[in-house]
Parts: structure tokens; sequence; C-alpha cells
């Protein structure tokens, strides 16, 4: 492939990743409005939202019974007062154009919160069917308002309440083509993260793909441990399967994509 030919391919991804950063941002805009949420809380909601945030962090990992209730604190809140337009949005429009190369046709969105990803691609992708899963009752609450509130265009996601070891149970005789654990690791801890790595390998098929996220530089080395346990499960390539997303010239988070044999 010629250099020229290179470049003309490079600026039809950059305008298509564009086009997509729009329509997130327009979209989290539509779904602050319809979830009554001002763009950035008053003081006092933000003061809440984010010791409820750094909550999490503070742990530094939670247990389950930690995360349930403090996600029910932030359910709520959950469009505002951190930075979506940016971060968030950045790693779904990744996540989208993994969807668009692999073209799966049943994907698991694993920790969905408030069903914002799964919302957003199921409109993107009518053919493919998602599940949203997340340990908060409550947050499974809002997904499937934030779904039945768009019913006539999205018919293709549902929501249902689980924790990450608890899917190969709830889906004993389901094999999903992709896993999407977008942040929802970051909260797991070195003594369950191998656990929760199993389960998702459970519920893959062969040849399927784990799509991770985690807001650090570089992944802790409690996941790449738990990773390289799991070698007899998942293709594990070099470290190109790691890539660091860079916003404003900052490295601010990590994605990678693992292969189930």
């Amino acid at each position: 492939m010629g250099r020229k030919q290179k470049i003309r391919i490079g600026r039809r991804v950059g305008a298509h990743r564009e086009m997509l950063m729009s329509r997130v941002r327009r979209y989290y805009g539509e779904e602050r409005v319809a979830d009554g949420l001002p763009e950035m809380l008053d003081d006092d909601l933000q003061r809440q939202y984010t010791e409820a945030a750094m909550a999490i962090y503070r742990q530094p990992w939670a247990t389950e019974e930690e995360l349930e209730r403090i996600n029910d604190r932030l359910a709520p809140h959950w469009l505002s007062g951190m930075h979506w337009d940016d971060l968030h949005g950045a790693v779904l429009v990744e996540l989208a154009c993994q969807i668009a190369a692999s073209r799966p046709k049943l994907v698991l969105d694993a920790g969905c919160g408030v069903g914002l990803d799964s919302v957003f691609l199921a409109l993107q992708f009518p053919d493919v069917q998602f599940v949203g899963t997340d340990l908060s009752a409550r947050m499974i609450g809002y997904a499937q308002t934030r779904a039945q509130r768009r019913q006539r265009r999205v018919q293709n996601a549902r929501f249902l309440v689980a924790a990450h070891r608890e899917l190969p149970a709830c889906f004993p005789d389901t094999r999903f083509d992709m896993v999407v654990t977008h942040g929802s690791c970051v909260y797991v801890d070195a003594d369950h993260l191998a656990q929760h790595c199993a389960a998702f390998a459970a519920v893959l098929r062969s040849g399927g793909q784990w799509f991770t996220e985690m807001p650090f530089e570089q992944p802790p080395d409690h996941f790449l441990g738990a990773i390289t346990a799991l070698a007899p499960q998942f293709d594990l390539p070099n470290g190109n399967a790691i890539r660091t997303l860079r916003l404003h010239g900052e490295e601010v988070c990590w994605n990678a994509v693992f292969r189930r044999k």
C-alpha cells in the first residue's frame, strides 16, 4: 500500500471517528435532558457525586456489596458531573469501531451501569443484540427506562441484574460473540479478578472477543497477571493488543481486545 493511499484511508477513518463522536455528544445531551439532569451538577450534588465516585478508588478495590451501595448512589446522576463527552465518549467510539470491524451478532455489556453504552450501540447497530448486566438493581432500572423510552428504535437491548462472577450461571446455554467491560474491571481486586476473567471466557464462544478498558495509563500488574493465567483460554498477542487512548495530549486510559480460543 502506497503512502498516498494510507493517508486517504487514515483520513476516512478519522472522519468516521469524528462522526461517531458527534453522535455520542448529541446522544449524551439528549439523555441528560430525558433524565432531567443539567449538563453539570450544582455544587452540592457535584460534591455528593464526587464523594461517591471517589469512594470506589479510595478502597482501592471495593467488595460487591460496597460497589452496589456506591452505584445505587451514583445512578440518578450518572450523566452529569464528569467528563463523559471526552473520556467516556472516546472509549465508546473505540468500541463502536471494534463492533463495526468484527460484526458480532450477540454482545454482552458486563457492568453496563445505567445502559449508556448498550443503548447507544443498539441504535448504531440494529442487527446486533445487546445484553447489559450490572450488580446494581437501581442501575439496571435506569438502563431499562433508557431503552424503553426509545422503544420504537431500541428493540435489540435488554438488561438484567448480575455480577460478573454470576454470568456463567445466568447464561448457561448462551455464548456471546463479544463481551465488553468498559471500566467495570477497575473495581475488582486481585483475588477476584481471575475468577471474573474466567467468567467472561465461559460465556464467550470460540473466536469471540473480550473488549476491556480501564481508566489508567497502563494496565495494573494484577490485571496482567490474571490475563497471563488465562493463556489456555485466550489468545494473548504481543503488547500491541493494549492501546493507550490520549486526550488533549495526555494518556488517560487504555483498552485491549482479547480473543477466546
